[in-house]
């Protein structure tokens, strides 16, 4: 019986492995089906998405939520439900865990920051985690090294750059990118 559970971790290992692959060839497909939506419902789908292995709504701090983004919403709640199991499986364990999603209208573009208070990254691993099959050092590394590639080829479908900075408020990691918004949202702050 040793045996058939091994055999079925394997399998479900690989059944993973396939979805994120999948995952990685449909986040960079230009998609023409791109619509309005509030950052907001895309945020909590990515939430509700991550189900009991994620941040409770209380934890979570949305500012610019409001704020619509033109997008293929599905792989945009995939980009931010990415984000929220890296920024979940590396908090830290000596304080609650927290996020925030920092969101602002500039120049057309829609600017948003999504920071923890985990682990942090360091400088040094920063873009090497960008890529596919890359992963963190430790115990609290991911399974296939697959996400936040996947996060990089949905922003960058949405015609943004993804990257990972110093943390502004918090003592973990921050991710930052930027997205399109409405092509007939007249935003006064981007004059």
């Amino acid at each position: 019986s040793k045996m058939f559970g091994m055999i079925g971790q394997s399998a479900q290992e690989a059944s993973e492995q396939v979805q994120g692959l999948l995952q990685l060839a449909r986040s960079s497909q230009s998609d023409q089906d791109r619509e309005s939506a509030p950052l907001e419902q895309i945020v909590a789908g990515a939430l509700q998405a991550c189900g009991e292995d994620g941040f409770a709504p209380e934890q979570l701090t949305l500012r610019g939520g409001e704020l619509l983004v033109f997008g293929h919403t599905a792989n945009l709640r995939s980009l931010l439900q990415n984000l929220m199991s890296n920024a979940y499986r590396h908090r830290a364990a000596d304080r609650p865990a927290r996020l925030l999603i920092d969101a602002q209208a500039k120049q057309n573009r829609l600017h948003i920051r999504v920071e923890d208070d985990g682990d942090g990254i360091p400088a040094a691993d920063r873009e090497r985690l960008l890529q596919p099959k890359q992963q963190g050092h430790g115990p609290k590394r991911g399974t296939l090294g697959l996400g936040l590639a996947i996060c990089t080829r949905v922003v960058e479908a949405h015609d943004g750059q993804l990257r990972i900075e110093d943390p502004q408020e918090y003592a973990g990691a921050s991710f930052v990118f930027d997205l399109p918004l409405p092509p007939d949202v007249a935003n006064p702050a981007s004059t």
